[in-house]
């Protein structure tokens, strides 16, 4: 290995993995966060009571510290690094850059671990910038209000935090994502990776207790916290979970045992026999080293062999014979043919096969429930359906993200973009279809769920099956949400026309609903996926108590679909746009002209928008009756304001 050629390339990796939009994303999330979590508040261990006064942990102490960074740098980073690792040789295949490096004297080994390096290398430089960021915001920005919340500053107490959970999660990550990417070298699985490491974290490693672990053993403890790649359920079980007193968690540092230790070196040691076998994979891919075989007899000449003997008698025919006729396709046979060609694409890509099972296992086991002392509990089909609707919005609609963006940039990235946006085929055809081609994702999971579902009720064999609530849940209330999500994903690519902003802009989006549902302040006007009105089912009357708002809620979104699919079919790039024609589009006048000739898409959402901020308002929740509830209180200390206090009047 020439060292001067290994480090051009590990700084070249470096120097694109820090200008990408997506790590710029990244590194102002986490600053947002740290703001967030040193002024207004963030993960602090509960110990003792210190509602009345007494000492409090610190949010600096290490072992708060080691929460944060542990929750963080798993559900921040998996997806930012895995992109950043994954697409590195898949990205130099799409530029055509490969012919002109793997023809000069670099080495595959330089070549591999050089562009892994600088990936990993850019990673670290953003979790310290991490732990700045936490410092900063504790010891700086934070008011006097937070003063007793802030202990001292020491060095330890964010960097033992970074090099325990931070470090070997990063290598692992970008170990594994790396070598998905060059064995496959397809995008979706790349994407996909951390998110089904996270819902695999989220509904298995964080706190799945099963009945018939025996949770009670040690051993089995352990293994299940040191299966958690994050090491959040380690920290929580074996420090966390038993309060050890404010002063123990303000200033002891977080004590390491043997098979955690042993658990972070093997998450390291597996990133880089990854990334060794993906060195492997790719030298026997190079340069045709892969064995082709030759169909020259052995110590032949290519003139040796008989043209008919190499490719057969050739037929002559009149080309009038091959009865070839061309016309321009309509939209909907347009939608056709797009849409076949991309399902036909779509089944061969072994994504599809991989993590469609792991997504429906999830759902399927958020099926089941218990009762008290772990006693399985009677469902009924209404219920089924309403328990797995959250999973089946989330998960899909990450699925569906990868499979879009993939789709709109197959084209550029397989150089047939000028071929492809010249033929005559309708914009609108274009989109729809790909569109309709990867709602088969959607169908499938949803099948497979309902399959699922009937399998537990047969099982069960204490309720009937049901057709109608998967109907109404399923088809009525997840469908728009499908709908108007892919509708947007297009329309941010058409105006980006960018995959990884596509993709940063999106995840975005999906991260402030999941704030604002978590935070309770999604209302029916805005909550495109119904998560933060929680979906529940009752077999004496569906939807009964909110059933307009369901219906206004599902007709709003459906007609912002609508306007976004116009949207994304006027800003499709099939042209490559040159800055004078960009200006030319911002003059007011264009702009103007444009807007007006889209209006029509905007009335329809625009008045159920307002029409439900109108109920909204004269509803229970509303400011209407805040105000006659705040009405009712004053009316009500008035009547008592005069009164004569009542007092004891004898003890015994």
């Amino acid at each position: 290995m020439n060292l001067r050629r290994f480090t051009e390339v590990a700084r070249q990796s470096f120097a694109r993995t820090a200008t990408r939009p997506l790590t710029w994303v990244l590194i102002v999330l986490l600053a947002l966060m740290a703001w967030s979590m040193s002024v207004q508040g963030g993960v602090m261990i509960q110990s003792g009571d210190s509602d009345t006064g007494g000492e409090k942990v610190w949010i600096t102490s290490e072992f708060a510290v080691s929460a944060k960074t542990a929750m963080l740098v798993f559900l921040l980073y998996g997806f930012f690094v895995a992109v950043a690792a994954g697409m590195v040789v898949i990205q130099d295949d799409e530029d055509k850059v490969g012919e002109l490096l793997h023809s000069t004297s670099l080495s595959t080994r330089e070549y591999i671990w050089g562009k892994w390096l600088g990936v990993v290398a850019c990673f670290f430089l953003v979790l310290g910038l991490h732990m700045a960021f936490f410092a900063f915001g504790a010891h700086v920005i934070a008011g006097a209000d937070r003063a007793e919340l802030i202990g001292p500053f020491v060095v330890s107490n964010y960097l033992r935090p970074a090099m325990i959970f931070g470090v070997p999660f990063i290598v692992f990550m970008a170990g594994l994502s790396f070598g998905l990417g060059t064995w496959t070298r397809k995008a979706i699985p790349v994407f996909f990776l951390p998110t089904a490491l996270m819902l695999s974290c989220v509904y298995f490693f964080w706190e799945w207790e099963p009945p018939w672990l025996p949770m009670d053993n040690p051993k089995v403890a352990q293994l299940l916290a040191c299966l958690d790649p994050s090491g959040y359920r380690w920290l929580n079980e074996t420090w966390l979970k038993v309060d050890r007193g404010v002063q123990f968690y303000n200033h002891q540092q977080v004590a390491l045992d043997l098979g955690f230790t042993l658990s972070r070196v093997i998450m390291i040691a597996c990133g880089l026999a990854t990334v060794h076998l993906a060195e492997r994979r790719f030298a026997k891919t190079l340069r045709g080293t892969r064995g082709v075989k030759s169909i020259m007899p052995q110590g032949g000449e290519p003139d040796a062999v008989p043209k008919e003997e190499r490719h057969g008698p050739v037929p002559h025919k009149p080309l009038s014979e091959l009865g070839m006729k061309s016309r321009i396709p309509g939209l909907l046979t347009g939608i056709i043919e797009i849409m076949r060609t991309e399902v036909s694409g779509l089944l061969r890509q072994p994504g599809f096969y991989l993590f469609v099972p792991l997504i429906l296992l999830l759902t399927i086991d958020s099926m089941y429930n218990s009762g008290p002392f772990g006693t399985p509990m009677l469902s009924t089909s209404g219920q089924l359906a309403a328990a797995c609707f959250g999973s089946l919005t989330l998960m899909v609609g990450l699925l569906l993200l990868f499979y879009t963006v993939e789709s709109l940039e197959r084209e550029k990235s397989r150089g047939l973009a000028p071929i492809y946006y010249a033929a005559p085929v309708r914009g609108a055809s274009i989109l729809f279809g790909k569109a309709f081609a990867n709602s088969v994702v959607g169908v499938v999971i949803l099948f497979g769920a309902f399959v699922g579902n009937v399998i537990l009720l047969l099982i069960q064999g204490k309720t009937p099956i049901e057709l109608r609530p998967f109907v109404l849940i399923w088809g009525l209330l997840i469908v728009p949400t499908y709908f108007v999500w892919s509708a947007f994903v297009m329309a941010v690519y058409g105006v980006t026309r960018n995959r990884y902003t596509c993709y940063a802009v999106s995840l975005g989006c999906l991260v402030l609903t999941g704030y604002l549902a978590n935070e309770e302040k999604l209302n029916w006007a805005i909550d495109w996926p119904l998560w933060g009105s929680a979906v529940s089912w009752s077999d004496l009357g569906p939807f009964e108590l909110d059933r307009s708002a369901w219906i206004l809620n599902r007709l709003l979104f459906l007609s912002v679909g609508v306007a976004l699919t116009a949207f994304a079919v006027k800003m499709f790039p099939r042209r490559e746009m040159d800055p004078s024609s960009v200006l030319l589009r911002c003059r007011p006048k264009s702009v103007g002209r444009a807007a007006l000739r889209f209006s029509p898409y905007l009335i329809v959402p625009c008045v159920l928008f307002g029409w439900l901020l109108h109920l909204i308002n004269a509803g229970p929740g509303g400011e209407a009756m805040k105000k006659k509830g705040k009405d009712y209180w004053r009316k009500n200390l008035a009547i008592w304001r005069d009164e004569k206090k009542p007092s004891i009047a004898e003890l015994e």
